[in-house]
C-alpha cells in the first residue's frame, strides 16, 4: 500500500522574536484515507475495509520568558602533570 501525504505550514516571530505563531494543515485535498484488506482460502474470503480521518489541522503560540545570556562560560578544566620530570 502506498500513501501521498501533503503539509503547509506558516510562521510568523513578532515582538522582537518573542512572539512565535504557526499553523499547519495536512492533507487539504483529501479528507479520509480509505483502507481494504481481503484474505482468500480455498473455503472463504474476508474483505475488511476501514475509513480513517486523514486532514489535520492545527495552531501554536510560543512566547519566550526571560534572557538566555549568550556569554554563558564553560569551566575551564584541565590536567596538569606538574609532578612529572624530563
Amino acid at each position: 500500500m502506498e500513501y501521498v501525504a501533503t503539509n503547509f505550514g506558516v510562521s510568523k516571530s513578532l515582538f522582537n522574536k518573542k512572539l512565535a505563531l504557526s499553523a499547519y494543515v495536512n492533507n487539504p485535498f483529501t479528507q479520509y484515507r480509505n483502507n481494504r484488506s481481503e484474505i482468500t482460502s480455498y473455503n472463504f474470503t474476508e474483505i475488511n475495509t476501514t475509513r480513517e480521518y486523514f486532514r489535520r489541522f492545527g495552531m501554536s503560540v510560543n512566547y519566550k520568558f526571560g534572557k538566555l545570556k549568550d556569554d554563558v562560560k564553560k569551566s575551564r578544566r584541565g590536567i596538569n602533570n606538574n609532578d612529572v620530570s624530563n
